[in-house]
């Protein structure tokens, strides 16, 4: 992240098609508990987004040495806005 922001922001910002931005539950787990060390140092966010009956959701996910993985999730519209300073990371398929 380089300035604050929304989800929605966030993630239109590298592309306004949604869908291509989207990885399965399966895949973000999948990522979560093969690269930990890939994921925020200190805990912060990694933010992934996935889709489920036709609606966006993004998963929250961060790893602490001492408890491991943890993930929350929310609605893609929810008007949070999250602070650059923390460099929260937005992990996505690697667009073409």
């Amino acid at each position: 992240m380089q300035k604050n922001a929304t989800f929605k922001q966030m993630f239109n910002s590298l592309n306004p098609d949604l869908d291509k931005l989207c990885l399965t539950q399966a895949q973000i787990i999948s990522f979560a508990e093969d690269n930990k060390e890939e994921l925020h140092p200190k805990g912060y966010g990694n933010f992934f987004l996935f889709k489920c009956d036709d609606k966006y959701f993004v998963a929250n996910v961060s790893f602490y040495s001492a408890a491991g993985l943890e993930v929350h999730v929310d609605r893609l519209g929810i008007g949070r806005v999250w602070n650059a300073d923390y460099r929260f990371r937005v992990v996505v398929p690697q667009l073409q």
